[in-house]
């Protein structure tokens, strides 16, 4: 008998702007080193006279997080002195290493024309002998990153390979992540070639080797070899995956540790405004109690 895909269903959370969080999930807590998956969107901003829908500084250890839009854009601050817009299609990879804090604030256009914004916040756990790294920022424009365009099919290689295809894109360990479109009653066969691998549905309908998928769904297939992916409408999907993580990951709040003292330390550290500031930004968001 042939093995069937876990479907991971997401919680719907409502943090000033409506999110879809696939992962940790009570069933997946990671898919190779993908430890946490938010759908966000879409929003709009227009009525947000408050600037509540601005993600003030907060502070990350032990990750790599992953900025992809698809519609809409957030402009990216750092302690390291890095302001970068975000804009669909082009990919901002932040690793945290041994500590670091960034904003994502809604740009003045964008809340003014109340702008459709809509994407994807990715953590990928660094290595634990990367743990405590220096920090570091990396943005790469849509136009370097390779594609694959068909009649029928286009796909972009933003983390690692796939299609025959390498991006440039810095990654930490074994690591895929693909965004690919695909117009109905089409079907391209995908072959696993991490030992863990997902699939996600961003819209649209998919059918999985004959079993019906919806937009939302995320899809762990790594007990399967090969999947015949078919769009029963056009559909966008993402492929990725990677190795496995080599030890358990402890997350709380916006930390990733392999080790207890070390997310603790991280916590008192934030408590007592150690961690280095953003050049021109005054306020934050509290330890949660």
């Amino acid at each position: 008998m042939m093995s069937s895909p876990l479907k991971i269903s997401p919680v719907t959370k409502d943090i000033g702007f409506l999110i879809r969080r696939l992962l940790p999930s009570p069933e997946v807590k990671s898919i190779g080193p993908f430890i946490f998956w938010d759908h966000m969107g879409p929003a709009y901003f227009g009525n947000d006279v408050d600037c509540k829908a601005d993600v003030r500084p907060h502070p990350h250890i032990g990750l790599a997080t992953v900025s992809y839009l698809l519609a809409g854009g957030f402009m990216h601050r750092d302690s390291l002195g890095n302001v970068q817009r975000i804009i669909p299609q082009d990919l901002n990879i932040m690793k945290s290493g041994s500590g670091i804090v960034h904003s994502e604030r809604v740009p003045d256009d964008i809340r003014q024309s109340n702008a459709e914004v809509r994407g994807l916040q990715i953590w990928i756990a660094l290595p634990e002998d990367l743990e405590e790294s220096d920090p570091s920022f990396h943005h790469y424009d849509a136009q370097v990153l390779p594609q694959l365009k068909q009649d029928n099919l286009h796909a972009s290689v933003l983390i690692v390979e796939g299609f025959g295809l390498t991006s440039p894109a810095i990654m930490f360990s074994p690591t895929q992540l693909i965004h690919i479109q695909l117009k109905a009653h089409h079907s391209f066969d995908w072959v696993r070639i991490h030992i863990q691998q997902g699939i996600y549905i961003l819209s649209g309908n998919i059918q999985l080797n004959e079993v019906d998928y919806t937009t939302f769904d995320m899809l762990e297939i790594s007990a399967l070899d090969t999947v015949c992916i078919t769009a029963t409408i056009d559909a966008e999907i993402m492929i990725f995956g990677g190795a496995p993580l080599d030890h358990p990951r402890i997350l709380w709040w916006n930390f990733v540790s392999s080790n207890q003292e070390r997310l603790d330390l991280a916590k008192q550290r934030w408590q007592d405004h150690d961690f280095p500031a953003i050049p021109g930004e005054k306020d934050f968001i509290p330890l949660p109690t």
